[in-house]
């Protein structure tokens, strides 16, 4: 069974509404009968306003969760930024490497781009074995953390 569309049934309604008219019946016979007929094209247009309304809801939940999902991958991945941890060999991890990763945190803009940021440097320092390089790049992470806090 096919359930009718909101346009078939308007057609429906309009072709009755004619049919009483070409009847010669009183205004109020026609009226009534109308309304009494009325019933599954008023729940059907009710129905689809309803389904517009989840539609609409739908696409901006999505739409929020694509600005979300774009945001977390942009905090993410930062190429070129943060050199990865299989290419910095252990001689490089430094001065010049402390640097360039201070440079990076202070252009975070928010506390969610820094955990990229934490996770490269400290694996790059992992593979070079340099543990006061850690240290430093951490404390340099958690003062960082600290002033996006603070921002209104």
């Amino acid at each position: 069974m096919t359930v009718p569309t909101l346009w078939a049934l308007a057609a429906e309604h309009r072709a009755l509404a004619a049919q009483l008219e070409s009847l010669d019946l009183d205004d109020q016979t026609i009226a009534d009968t109308l309304a009494g007929e009325s019933l599954a094209l008023e729940s059907k247009a009710q129905a689809c306003v309803s389904v517009l309304g989840n539609l609409r809801s739908q696409a901006s939940a999505y739409k929020q969760r694509a600005e979300q999902l774009a945001a977390h991958a942009k905090a993410k991945y930062r190429p070129g930024q943060i050199m990865q941890a299989e290419s910095v060999p252990a001689a490089q991890v430094g001065e010049d490497y402390i640097s360039h990763v201070a440079a990076v945190i202070l252009e975070a803009q928010s506390v969610a781009e820094l955990s990229p940021i934490h996770d490269d440097a400290m694996a790059a320092c992992k593979a070079a074995g340099d543990r006061e390089a850690a240290k430093r790049i951490k404390k340099l992470l958690l003062e960082r953390r600290a002033q996006l806090e603070a921002q209104p």
